[in-house]
């Protein structure tokens, strides 16, 4: 039920089956992900801490403490608790396990070492984080980041780095390693006032960029905005993130704007309707990877997305990016305010549109063509 946005069905059921079991783990955990689900984030956080003290070692109460935390705005504690991600089942990052026996850094100063910083989770995870790369630099003499193919002409424009070594690639020699979301709490960011000021940390080719231009120049006349609406299907909540191509289609109808499909793999399909190709043109089939994706960004007015690697890839460039999210969100993107578009923590030139209601997508899109007609009397 919970997956399926019945959230007060989910939160009866779920209180039921905990006052049934007060000794199992499971109900009470389940419990404080529906309150988190209805963005309660009080009462998520009183369940999870009764699960933990059923559970003290479980990784997957910890992780899920660690997010309802980090939502809440509680770094010093919740950075800490981010680090049972690693003892999950289904953790994954592009080193291969057990290939690296290097001690993790510490976060002390190392000024003679060389320390390689490696993605894990998604994309979308891995540019969120290479944030912090820059910041390595400062303590460590040589930093080196190894990452997936698809991203590593991307991150080669990253500050503070010696190198970047692609996914399958032999590491270079080293002292230490550190994973990318581990980079918070080693940095000693006790709450988001912590956070370093924000300056784009991603950029294109320029000579990318131009071709983009060249061509946006023969199938643009107004504001050019680029849209993604579908992410991966494999994701357990992809259904609620991800609204599909028709809700976007009111915005069809507004004058002086031309619409560019950003969407690579899940969801491009629906372009082989000829009237949706009519409006919004498919670039996605010539993004071979995210250097790609930058440089049509770059060439762009504005984004419009999901949630998506595209938006967190828009975010880091500083280029416009508005991203639509449901009622209940990633802890990325913290809380709401009375339902109105927001300012990301972590993109300063993101504007996130958030469900009022679960599953009410037409709410978000009329807001969202509201500002887009606003957006365009501008350009």
């Amino acid at each position: 039920m919970r997956e399926d946005n019945d959230i007060l069905d989910a939160i009866d059921y779920l209180g039921k089956a905990a006052k049934l079991a007060p000794t199992e783990v499971r109900p009470c955990l389940e419990l404080a992900l529906a309150y988190q689900d209805d963005l309660n984030v009080k009462r998520a956080l009183k369940y999870i801490l009764k699960a933990q003290d059923l559970a003290p070692k479980d990784a997957e109460v910890n992780f899920r403490k660690a997010q309802v935390l980090l939502q809440n705005g509680d770094w010093a504690e919740g950075w800490t608790a981010y680090e049972s991600r690693i003892q999950l089942p289904n953790y994954h990052c592009v080193l291969p396990k057990g290939s690296d026996d290097a001690p993790l850094w510490n976060g002390q100063v190392a000024e003679n070492k060389r320390i390689v910083l490696y993605t894990e989770g998604g994309f979308s995870e891995a540019i969120q984080f290479a944030r912090f790369v820059p910041l390595v630099k400062k303590y460590v003499g040589e930093v080196y980041l190894a990452c997936p193919k698809d991203l590593a002409r991307l991150f080669a424009s990253l500050n503070g780095l010696d190198g970047i070594v692609a996914q399958d690639t032999p590491l270079p020699r080293h002292d230490m390693r550190a994973p990318l979301n581990s980079l918070p709490g080693l940095l000693r960011l006790h709450s988001p006032d912590d956070l370093p000021a924000f300056t784009p940390y991603l950029k294109a080719v320029e000579r990318d960029v131009v071709q983009w231009q060249d061509r946006l120049k023969k199938d643009a006349d107004g504001t050019k905005a680029g849209l993604v609406w579908q992410g991966d299907r494999n994701y357990r909540k992809d259904t609620r993130r991800s609204p599909g191509i028709w809700p976007f289609s009111r915005l069809f109808y507004m004058r002086n704007i031309d619409f560019f499909s950003l969407q690579v793999g899940d969801g491009a399909d629906v372009l082989t309707d000829p009237q949706l190709s009519k409006v919004v043109r498919n670039y996605g089939l010539d993004l071979l990877d995210f250097a790609d994706t930058a440089a049509l960004i770059e060439a762009l007015d504005l984004v419009i997305t999901c949630d998506t690697a595209v938006g967190h890839l828009a975010g880091a460039m500083g280029k416009p990016v508005w991203m639509v999210l449901p009622y209940a969100v990633d802890w990325r993107w913290g809380l709401p305010v009375a339902g109105e578009a927001v300012t990301s923590l972590w993109y300063p030139s993101m504007k996130l549109f958030r469900q009022s209601a679960h599953g009410d997508w037409a709410d978000v899109f009329a807001r969202l063509g509201l500002e887009l007609d606003r957006f365009t009397t501008q350009q």
